[in-house]
């Protein structure tokens, strides 16, 4: 049986990483589930680069968040995976900063195959 996936999606400073953590930890200590945590790969990119990505660098910014959570979900370390934003954040990024939709049905695809998606608030403007 697939490890159960769910992903948190939303943006910038929506509470998602932090919401990742405490639902894993709850999950772990509340229910004794094996818990693996899947980092936003965009953040972390932007930390080593020191720059936001351009244009070009969307889609495989996208393909590798959608991996890493696929590599998480394979492993047999885990009863579920909680993945701090999916390829769908990165299309959305893309979408409103580039006026590009090319990653959308790629990321739409990603997600239909996840079990569970927490669409974190919209009410905070993403900038």
């Amino acid at each position: 049986m697939a490890t159960p996936v769910v992903t948190l999606i939303g943006g910038e400073s929506t509470g998602k990483s932090t919401l990742t953590r405490t639902l894993a930890g709850h999950l772990s200590a509340r229910h004794g589930l094996r818990c693996r945590q899947v980092d936003e790969h965009l953040r972390q990119w932007c930390q080593q680069a020191g720059r936001a990505p351009l244009a070009h660098e969307q889609a495989a910014l996208a393909t590798r968040q959608a991996e890493l959570i696929a590599e998480a979900a394979a492993a047999d370390d885990a009863d579920i995976v909680i993945a701090d934003t999916s390829a769908m954040v990165v299309a959305a990024y893309s979408a409103l900063y580039f006026d590009d939709d090319a990653l959308w049905a790629d990321a739409l695809a990603w997600q239909r195959g996840y079990d569970l998606t927490l669409l974190m608030g919209l009410d905070v403007p993403w900038v």
